[in-house]
């Protein structure tokens, strides 16, 4: 990351738009909800629903859809976050540039595929079959072989 904007190339494009649709979707859902509790409670409702954002963001969207017929905040809340997260997973499954998160990511996947669950009573030292193929790359760079 030598360039300013290396955190963004390492990333990707897709990941960060999905990043910043859900953000921006849950702040500016969050201000209408807390609009509406004001308005329809005073100081007090706007104190408790900043104090108890899960039910502020689950109830007050369809309390304004059904009581007032404005259904913006729902679809700001029930739409933006599951678009943003959408963009977000297909530019990891797309496999761009992904710097330190795919790293991460391949490491798990591999750790996932190598190692049994213990309550099937069988680990990688006691399988017969077990190859250094198996072991994990940075398993493998460190020197160690199997656990």
């Amino acid at each position: 990351m030598d360039a300013p904007g290396g955190l963004l190339k390492d990333v990707g494009m897709l990941v960060w738009s999905g990043i910043l649709v859900w953000f921006v979707a849950g702040v500016w859902g969050g201000f209408l909800c807390l609009r509406i509790i004001f308005d329809v409670l005073g100081i007090w409702g706007l104190v408790a629903g900043f104090l108890l954002p899960p039910i502020t963001a689950l109830s007050v969207p369809l309390y304004a859809g059904i009581a007032h017929g404005n259904w913006f905040p729902l679809i700001i809340i029930y739409g933006g976050s599951p678009v943003g997260a959408a963009l977000a997973v297909v530019g990891l499954r797309r496999g761009d540039n992904l710097g330190a998160l795919s790293l991460l990511q391949r490491s798990i996947f591999a750790r996932s595929r190598t190692t049994r669950p213990g309550h099937l009573g069988a680990s990688l030292r006691s399988a017969p079959d077990t190859t250094a193929a198996q072991t994990s790359p940075a398993r493998q760079a460190r020197g160690g072989g199997l656990r």
